[in-house]
């Protein structure tokens, strides 16, 4: 399957199939939070809005892709928060879910190039 083929049917592919897929290469994993961010992460202790937030930002800091979007999918009612805060501190205004979906193809797409890997299989491209 060429990249071409890859990137038409990465639309089927769910997060979590994607999430799969990067877990079997060799990214970096987790930023150094604190106990108090693992227990609300284990949900050990309910999240709130700052412990989420400073979690998304320990992630975007120190380029921890995987653990952000394993937040953002384990945390799906803290979407407004998140979109609070990426306005706020960005100037980047909430999506649409249309908007959203194309945002997220091109998350896809953009990790099948950077990495180089055909994310139906573990098989790296050396092109």
């Amino acid at each position: 399957m060429n990249e071409q083929e890859l990137l038409n049917n990465l639309e089927g592919m769910t997060m979590q199939d994607l999430l799969n897929k990067l877990d079997e290469l060799d990214l970096p994993e987790c930023p150094d939070f604190t106990d108090e961010e693992w227990a609300a992460l284990d949900e050990d202790i309910p999240m709130s809005p700052e412990l989420y937030i400073s979690c998304i930002e320990k992630c975007l800091e120190g380029d921890y892709t995987l653990k952000y979007v394993d937040i953002i999918d384990q945390f799906p009612e803290y979407t407004p928060v998140l979109d609070a805060y990426f306005e706020k501190k960005h100037g980047i205004k909430p999506t649409t879910p249309e908007e959203s979906e194309a945002a997220l193809r091109k998350f896809k797409e953009r990790l099948l190039r950077e990495r180089g890997v055909n994310l139906f299989t573990s098989e790296e491209s050396h092109d």
